[in-house]
């Protein structure tokens, strides 16, 4: 997953495709992965969210978003509206949830709902008419 957000941040595009190339590699993931990927998958979040002590994985993790939203912040394509972190906690989320629901949902709908997300997300974090006019 670390991988995946360094190399969609690479990416010589908007923010709105980052997001977008992030969630497609997701979904993409889920689709090549073999027949134990929902108990992996269950077992990875588990671990990187170990309780009683902050997970070394679960701060990369964010970190990672958090520099995907900080460049989009500098590059003047991603909102002000919201503090950054509630940005990085929303791409954060949406991950979760994309995983979660893949994991304990028979027959979840995975790309398709990659796909939605990343429209929504794209939609709520860019710039509205006043912040381009700033």
């Amino acid at each position: 997953m670390l991988l995946d957000i360094e190399e969609v941040r690479k990416a010589p595009v908007s923010s709105r495709e980052r997001i977008r190339l992030f969630f497609e590699r997701i979904a993409d993931n889920a689709d090549a992965a073999g027949p134990m990927r929902r108990e992996l998958l269950t077992e990875m979040v588990h671990v990187s969210h170990e309780s009683g002590a902050e997970s070394e994985q679960a701060r990369q993790l964010h970190d990672a978003f958090g520099a995907l939203v900080r460049e989009g912040l500098g590059a003047g394509d991603l909102t002000t509206r919201h503090a950054p972190d509630t940005l990085t906690d929303m791409l954060m989320g949406a991950f979760y949830v994309l995983m979660f629901n893949w994991a304990n949902l028979d027959d979840y709908p995975m790309r398709e709902h990659a796909l939605a997300m990343t429209s929504f997300l794209a939609d709520s974090m860019s710039p509205d008419e006043s912040e381009c006019s700033a």
